[in-house]
């Protein structure tokens, strides 16, 4: 139950101010709402009283209260009609309005909270990235997200269910407080013993699906990754099976977390009835089942239809929380982190002073090994790039080429030894470093718009028109620069042409270096080595480096970094 509270406690505390003020706002109109409530309920006593004993009307507890409030006059059956349809209607217009805003509001706070989850997942720092479950980060970004969403819903429901409750009960026990008090007695004791066995049930539930869902991401994630691999082995069934098991665990877990909320309401309307009719049966053997008592039955009898609905709401809500609890305490971890970039990632979108590089980049005696890892990827790797140099970055597998690039961007921090541009250390400046840097990757991302857009990643505010014109046609996709859309992340257009297209969009950004992490490897060998010539050959300013197995490749760079030679780590 703590941990329960303690992870509402932090979600409330990722609510901006103005959707804390608006909570506030809904809990004043709760209140308004369940006076409106209380009264029109109220109302029915003596409306029937007008006809069981309407001597007594004016001594009636109900008018007498009513009489209270300004331009309120009751003297007749008419005037009592009125004022109880009047407060119906304005009390069901209110209603209504309440699920309509609260509603609203929840959503409203889902869509900030769970834009704010995406931005601090892509805002994090790379190192922490390195160790973050993919699959994972998915389902928390497009699942359990959705936790949030029935979480607030959940809680504001709990809030406006406890005034409702409170408000209705008070004036049971100003109307009956005898029956109102066994009643409330009975009905309190009878979810202190269901909730002893449901709560932890609950939670245990909530536990499995959250650890359910990332399992379903990974199976249809993977099936979908090595499908080739997936037909040629004929394993579909094997793939299949495994989600169907999962479905079905959650399946289970859903129809058990469904009739534990919702069974508690019957079995608690044919107990208060059974309170209703024990109350009766001692009004008849006390001889007072005369006409007066029915306007006062009739009104425990709307009051009872009106508030059992509500306690059974308050009482799935609250387990709702329980069953979330999981889920929510695992998207928590990033959601309250809002500042989970580190210092060495801070400022990267910002104006930051530039870093020129004039004359060359010196690794020296750099290690690098990853968080809670003891094993070493790079150890004492040292070598000197000079600018304008074409090199090629060669290794066997293992030897920490990628790790060497992303320590070269300013992605990653050496755990030992420095990096020197021009003789000054990156770490002096390390966001102006990056803006000297762009990179194609092996599986570079595409929107599901144009080429050109593509490109130019819908910079608008740079006009390089002529030279966008020139880097079409330099890494030959005019064939296919009219396509209007490239499909989702370019599913539309071959792996060579994204490439290519990634190879323009580097240029386009005309950045000093290029890195290349194996950004050829979809062309063919002919087309690579045309590209790579006309690189080299047409862009001298910049200095290329690229991570490159082919020999073709490399023997058109003018410098090759063997890292099985330097990389001491053996």
């Amino acid at each position: 139950m703590y941990d329960v509270f303690k992870n509402l406690f932090l979600l409330y505390g990722c609510i901006t101010r103005k959707r804390k003020f608006f909570l506030l706002l809904i809990f004043i109109f709760t209140i308004f709402c369940s006076l409106l409530e209380v009264l029109s309920l109220s109302s029915i006593i003596p409306l029937l009283n007008f006809f069981t004993n309407p001597d007594a009307i004016l001594e009636n507890k109900i008018i007498k209260t009513l009489s209270i409030i300004p331009f309120i006059q009751i003297d007749n059956f008419s005037s009592i009609a009125k004022i109880f349809i009047f407060l119906v209607i304005m009390s069901t217009i209110c209603r209504v309005w309440l699920i309509w805003i609260s509603n609203y509001l929840s959503q409203t706070i889902y869509v900030d909270l769970a834009t704010k989850l995406y931005s601090n997942t892509l805002n994090q720092s790379y190192i922490d990235f390195k160790s973050t479950d993919t699959n994972e980060a998915v389902s928390n970004i497009l699942i359990k997200s959705s936790t949030i969403q029935s979480s607030i819903t959940a809680v504001i429901n709990i809030l406006i269910s406890l005034v409702m409750i409170f408000f209705i009960i008070i004036t049971l026990f100003y109307v009956q407080p005898d029956l109102t008090f066994y009643a409330f007695l009975a009905i309190t004791l009878f979810y202190l013993v269901i909730s002893r066995y449901t709560t932890k049930k609950f939670l245990f539930n909530g536990k499995v699906i959250a650890s359910e869902i990332p399992k379903q991401h990974t199976i249809i994630s993977g099936s979908l990754r090595s499908f080739k691999d997936m037909i040629l082995d004929n394993i579909q069934g094997l793939f299949v099976s495994n989600f169907v098991s999962s479905i079905k665990k959650i399946r289970k877990i859903t129809v058990s977390n469904i009739f534990l909320s919702q069974a508690p309401r019957y079995l608690l309307e044919g107990f208060v009835m059974c309170i209703i009719a024990g109350y009766l049966l001692i009004l008849y053997k006390n001889g007072q089942s005369h006409f007066s008592s029915i306007s006062t039955i009739a009104f425990i009898a709307a009051a009872g239809q009106r508030l059992l609905p509500i306690i059974n709401a308050f009482y799935s809500n609250f387990q709702s929380l329980n069953s979330n609890n999981q889920s929510l305490e695992d998207i928590l971890k990033t959601l309250v982190n809002e500042n989970r970039s580190s210092k060495f990632n801070e400022g990267l979108n910002k104006s930051v002073n530039s870093f020129p590089f004039n004359e060359s980049i010196e690794f020296k005696n750099v290690s690098f090994k990853y968080n809670n890892k003891k094993k070493l990827v790079l150890k004492n790797v040292s070598f000197t790039i000079n600018k304008g140099d074409k090199v090629a970055l060669i290794g066997p597998s293992g030897f920490g080429k990628t790790t060497l690039v992303d320590l070269l961007m300013g992605l990653l921090k050496p755990s030992s030894g420095e990096i020197f541009v021009d003789g000054i250390n990156i770490k002096e400046n390390i966001n102006g470093w990056k803006k000297n840097i762009s990179c194609v990757s092996q599986d570079p991302f595409f929107f599901n718009t144009s080429i050109k857009n593509n490109i130019k990643l819908f910079n608008k505010g740079v006009n390089k028109r002529n030279y966008l014109n020139k880097l079409i046609e330099f890494f030959e996709l005019k064939k296919i620069i009219k396509i209007s859309n490239v499909g989702d992340n370019g599913s539309l257009i071959s792996g060579g042409q994204k490439q290519r297209i990634a190879l323009a969009r580097t240029y386009f950004k005309n950045k000093s270096i290029v890195i290349l992490d194996e950004a050829t490897n979809a062309l063919d060998i002919r087309l690579e080595k045309k590209i790579l010539q006309k690189i080299i050959t047409s862009i001298d300013e910049h200095t290329l480096i690229m991570i490159a197995h082919r020999k073709e490749s490399i023997s058109l760079c003018n410098k090759i970094i063997d890292l099985s030679k330097i990389n001491k780590i053996k």
